[in-house]
């Protein structure tokens, strides 16, 4: 746990699912996993999506990730391979009470 600016980073839960990624003008169908945290009041969301990742979407900075339930939330994008991508929310906070969200088991 890591205890910097605004108290420590809780795992709250993981999301996973087969949705579909868009980026540099291309939709990707993927398998998602997020995984989502709270420091304070404040949430935050990483992840990785497993795809066929083509040379043009490693150029892509940021996408929209379309989950399972056909909601859709806007990530940047850190690493981009050939098979997979890691990102970070945009808006982790939505995700928050999500109904598909695993509680991490204490």
């Amino acid at each position: 746990m890591n205890h910097g600016r605004g108290g420590p980073l809780k795992l709250i839960g993981t999301l996973r699912g087969d949705g579909s990624l868009l980026a540099a003008a291309r939709r990707v169908a993927v398998t998602y996993q997020i995984e989502l945290y709270r420091r304070g009041t404040m949430a935050l969301a990483s992840g990785e999506v497993s795809g066929d990742m083509s040379s043009r979407m490693a150029q892509a900075n940021t996408g929209t990730l379309r989950l399972e339930t056909g909601e859709t939330v806007n990530v940047t994008l850190r690493e981009v391979a050939a098979d997979m991508a890691a990102f970070d929310l945009d808006e982790a906070g939505a995700l928050l009470g999500h109904q598909h969200l695993a509680a991490k088991k204490t």
